[in-house]
């Protein structure tokens, strides 16, 4: 039906209280070049589970990246950190 699944590798069987941020970037389909900067991601929301859905991604002209970052009441922030706050 024209939603996009976006999955990554799910870390919340070793830590069950990790929490995931997803950030996109949406560019016109005439731009399709991968973003040269974080400034250019968006925040999109808190997620709890390795999945986010697209909801009628096919029917836009967008070209659309995403970053997911992990953090942890046990093991801290991941790789990049604070990033988006």
């Amino acid at each position: 039906g024209g939603d996009v699944l976006v999955t990554w590798d799910d870390y919340t069987g070793s830590d069950p209280c990790i929490l995931y941020r997803m950030y996109v970037d949406r560019r016109a389909s005439t731009d399709p070049a991968p973003p040269d900067s974080f400034s250019r991601f968006r925040y999109v929301g808190t997620l709890t589970r390795a999945e986010h859905r697209r909801v009628n991604a096919l029917s836009t002209r967008n070209v659309e990246y995403y970053l997911v970052t992990g953090s942890s009441l046990a093991h801290g922030e991941g790789p990049l950190g604070h990033y988006g706050r």
